[in-house]
């Protein structure tokens, strides 16, 4: 018989399988099941990576798409996007909404595709919300034209999205060292046979992402312009952020759910 932190945890996998947009829940039910979760979440102090460890299965391999903030790609996200993923043992690409991904979005914009195992999807899905909510929260608070190094002329449109581009890169750029770390740590104490499965996992998510974006092409990322000490800001603040443990997000915003 579970025990009722394995039976949270269970709970918890199921609910975030619910939260995405394939599952086909309508709007209200996905933000009641985020508001369940979340609250689990809390009460048993459970986080991202016992769920990920706790070997609970659901479906088969999926794809799920993520709107972007903006119309326009956002190169920033696309790469967090990327290092959370590959902790959960998924894959993405970038692709654009061709009317038929999302009918409530409008036509040609920007899309991050999330591709693994349902429960692994799930997860990384949630997670990638998250942290990009928090870090887009810790960017308003901590870039404005008031503080934008412009060498005394007023601050213009473009190098206040300059500066917000530079943070959020930094924010990035840490939180994804932080992964990685994590990423070691876990395969470091896996059994053979786990292992195994991820390779098979990895094999799997490739071979459906080419399926799916037979014309795919990488694409290089512009260089930081404008106040580089704004990326120097984000790179700390990512650095901070505990990826440990999920809270309420009234209580800190140094902390990812």
């Amino acid at each position: 018989m579970e025990d009722k932190r394995t039976k949270a945890i269970r709970t918890i996998a199921k609910l975030m399988a619910i939260t995405a947009v394939s599952s086909g829940a309508t709007k209200g039910e996905r933000e009641n099941a985020d508001v369940l979760l979340q609250k689990l979440m809390v009460n048993y102090a459970i986080d991202m990576n016992e769920i990920k460890m706790s070997g609970i299965k659901t479906g088969n391999f999926i794809q799920e798409y993520i709107p972007g903030s903006e119309h326009d790609k956002v190169d920033y996200e696309s790469s967090l996007a990327h290092h959370i993923s590959l902790v959960f043992d998924c894959n993405t690409m970038n692709c654009y909404n061709d009317g038929r991904i999302m009918s409530d979005y409008p036509f040609n914009h920007w899309m991050i595709c999330i591709v693994g195992y349902t429960h692994d999807v799930a997860i990384a899905t949630y997670f990638f919300k998250y942290v990009r909510r928090t870090m887009y929260a810790m960017c308003r608070k901590e870039v404005s034209k008031e503080n934008i190094n412009t060498r005394r002329r007023k601050p213009t449109l473009t190098d206040i999205k300059n500066a917000q581009r530079n943070y959020c890169f930094g924010f990035v750029q840490a939180v994804g060292e932080k992964l990685q770390e994590l990423y070691l740590k876990r395969n470091e104490i896996l059994p053979s046979e786990s292992k195994d499965l991820i390779i098979i996992k990895h094999d799997e998510t490739e071979r459906l992402l080419k399926e799916l974006f037979p014309k795919a092409k990488m694409k290089k990322t512009r260089n930081l312009r404008g106040d580089i000490s704004k990326y120097y800001a984000g790179s700390f603040a990512g650095s901070k952020v505990s990826l440990a443990r999920p809270i309420n997000e009234r209580t800190s915003n140094n902390q990812i759910n």
